[in-house]
């Protein structure tokens, strides 16, 4: 395991006013089904769940106008299951296009606690679902490796998808038949990877307590592809200790991982949910640029 550390935030958190974002072109609606080809530099809004979903999700697909690279990037947004949008990602789904990234920011099912008992694991098939789309049209958009991003809950998400590739277990309606949703690499952003839940029994129901296929750190083994874990040692919302807990599982299972530990750094250090990049997270893109070309 390569452990690193990042430079901590400017005190006032604020985010980069120089940051080289532009402004995202607007969005078209074009269905899952469609063979229309979105063209390099367009921005398009597609329902990428199968028709027999029991809900349609769409998620935001951001090509870069040129020179665009062969690994795509789903970014998967947090909110602990309950609250957070694709919107959340702008900031990096702006960033990535403009270092020639191809882009998927989506939605998926969230947990209702006043309601719910029990919707694991429509949320990972919503994300499997997401990786299988892209899968499915990879030729028509000129990729042929697929990364998950996540933050928070959508690492939580990220880690899931990283060690249950294929797993009959996530098989039915939600997810496309005769796909496969094997990623080619993840990056978790101050996630969980044991099976927490802040809202257990909404979301696993019974006694709230998780399945197997809900706790990465024990399937570590069944990792398909390199991993970049970042967490500030400062996160007042999710501990440091659970990235490391999930680093040392992968170490341990043979896994290439990397974890970046940002020394004074808080939940959401990198921009997330911002208008632009914090300095430390532009920092940290550099840094992921470099081992997505190396290493995935």
């Amino acid at each position: 395991m390569r452990v690193g550390m990042g430079e901590a935030p400017g005190a006032d958190g604020a985010v980069d006013p120089t940051s080289t974002s532009s402004t995202a072109v607007a969005a078209t609606d074009v269905a899952a089904t469609s063979t229309s080809l979105v063209a390099p530099g367009v921005s398009a809004e597609l329902v990428f769940t199968p028709p027999r979903a029991s809900t349609a999700f769409r998620g935001l697909l951001v090509r870069p106008a040129t020179d665009q690279r062969t690994t795509a990037i789903v970014l998967v947004h947090g909110g602990g299951a309950t609250g957070g949008s694709r919107a959340d990602c702008a900031s990096w789904s702006d960033w990535y296009r403009d270092h020639g990234y191809l882009t998927f920011s989506i939605d998926y099912r969230l947990v209702d606690p006043a309601i719910d008992h029990g919707i694991y694991p429509i949320p990972e098939q919503n994300t499997k679902a997401a990786v299988q789309y892209l899968r499915m049209h990879a030729d028509e958009l000129g990729i042929d490796r697929i990364v998950v991003q996540g933050h928070s809950a959508g690492a939580r998400l990220g880690g899931i998808l990283a060690t249950t590739a294929d797993l009959p277990a996530f098989s039915g309606r939600e997810v496309w038949p005769d796909v496969s949703d094997r990623i080619d690499g993840l990056i978790g952003f101050y996630g969980y990877y044991d099976g927490i839940q802040y809202e257990p029994v909404a979301y696993y129901g019974g006694s709230g307590v998780a399945p197997s296929t809900a706790v990465s750190t024990r399937r570590a083994a069944r990792s398909t592809g390199p991993v970049y874990l970042l967490h500030g040692d400062a996160d007042s919302i999710v501990g440091v200790s659970r990235s490391q807990d999930f680093a040392a599982a992968l170490e341990a299972a043979g896994a290439d991982v990397v974890l970046e530990i940002v020394p004074g750094a808080d939940h959401g250090y990198d921009g997330y949910a911002g208008p632009a990049l914090t300095p430390i997270g532009l920092e940290t893109a550099d840094r992921l640029m470099t081992w997505l070309t190396d290493e995935v």
